[in-house]
């Protein structure tokens, strides 16, 4: 990062990340959020410095504004990640449960017992 950059920079590209990170997580596209996550935390990082350094403090309150809109993009893109997870995590429950439901379809020997007998396929009610 320069150090020529403005707090008004700064906040536009920290807002503008935020935006395409939103784009990402709404439209599923989760292997794009790397990239976007850097820059989010190098930006993130420079405005720390810049708000804690006192050239930059008349600066501050003019931008007041802007970093509330920044807080409302971050929480509203960490609520679309946490359900997410949540689709994602539903999506391998799911999964599972249809391959664990294939391993259960068998053939079921006279006295009950499942026959077991690698390799083979059940074709309605014969062992193949």
């Amino acid at each position: 990062m320069s150090n020529e950059q403005t707090l008004k920079d700064v906040i536009a590209g920290l807002k503008s990340l935020l935006e395409q990170e939103k784009v990402q997580l709404l439209a599923g596209r989760f292997d794009g959020i790397a990239s976007i996550l850097q820059e989010k935390q190098k930006l993130s990082s420079r405005l720390d410095e810049m708000l804690l350094d006192q050239r930059y403090a008349p600066q501050a309150p003019a931008f007041r504004r802007n970093l509330s809109a920044i807080v409302a993009l971050a929480q509203e893109n960490e609520t679309l990640l946490a359900s997410a997870r949540i689709g994602v995590k539903a999506a391998q429950k799911r999964i599972q449960d249809i391959v664990n439901r294939q391993r259960n379809i068998g053939v079921y020997g006279e006295t009950g017992e499942k026959l077991m007998t690698p390799d083979a396929g059940v074709t309605r009610r014969k062992l193949a």
